[in-house]
């Protein structure tokens, strides 16, 4: 294959080509969060025996991967509009950067297929059932945890308290066989809470038959 081809070089060179125009730095991307830490968290969901709110977090990352969210959509995410419809999750965000009261849009809306896994089916509904046992009434979503991870305390996460809270799973992430993913502790800071929000549209990318305008309105990037 000719690298010069590749979908990913293509939209690096136009976004270097837009930043010279425009006279501004190249826009700093965060890092993807690899496919090894989406099959490691779906496992981890599925494993009775781990603290019940790291297995909530967890679904919480994979759901903020696959319906391309910012940190910052969880604030609007209400948890009462959550469902599963014929093995999939939907959802409303009633309050984005983008949309609220007054704004062009009012109301967006979030969908995961059920088969939007690497190697566990059935996280999407387990993970669901854990939050939803906690209560639905507020209008976020992201809370912080009680002191022995069981539960939830009702209070919002901020960006700080979300990133704490992926640094920790990232070091309970382990491969099928038991070893720990993350072998050198500081390692998890290179990931951000934006690491989530580019892997869905940017895995779609490379597929050629894919039209533009269908990742744009995936991750509300334009």
């Amino acid at each position: 294959h000719q690298l010069s081809k590749s979908p990913l070089v293509q939209a690096s060179v136009e976004e270097h080509a837009v930043a010279v125009k425009s006279g501004t730095r190249p826009v700093k991307k965060a890092p993807q969060t690899p496919l090894a830490f989406m099959s490691a968290m779906e496992r981890f969901i599925m494993d009775a025996s781990q603290p019940k709110f790291i297995r909530a977090f967890a679904w919480y990352r994979l759901v903020r991967i696959w319906s391309g969210m910012r940190f910052d959509d969880h604030r609007g995410l209400l948890p009462r509009s959550l469902r599963m419809q014929s093995g999939a999750l939907l959802g409303t965000l009633a309050r984005t950067k983008t949309t609220g009261a007054g704004r062009r849009q009012e109301e967006l809306y979030i969908y995961v297929s059920a088969l939007a896994f690497v190697a566990e089916q059935g996280w999407l509904h387990a993970g669901l059932e854990i939050w939803l046992s906690w209560g639905v009434e507020r209008d976020y979503f992201l809370t912080l945890p009680t002191s022995d991870l069981e539960g939830c305390v009702f209070l919002e996460a901020r960006y700080s308290d979300s990133q704490a809270m992926s640094r920790a799973l990232l070091l309970r992430l382990c491969d099928p066989s038991g070893k720990a993913l993350i072998l050198i502790p500081s390692s998890v800071a290179f990931w951000t809470e934006h690491s989530d929000r580019s892997v869905l549209v940017s895995l779609a990318a490379c597929l050629p038959e894919l039209n533009p305008d269908w990742l744009d309105a995936v991750g509300r990037w334009s």
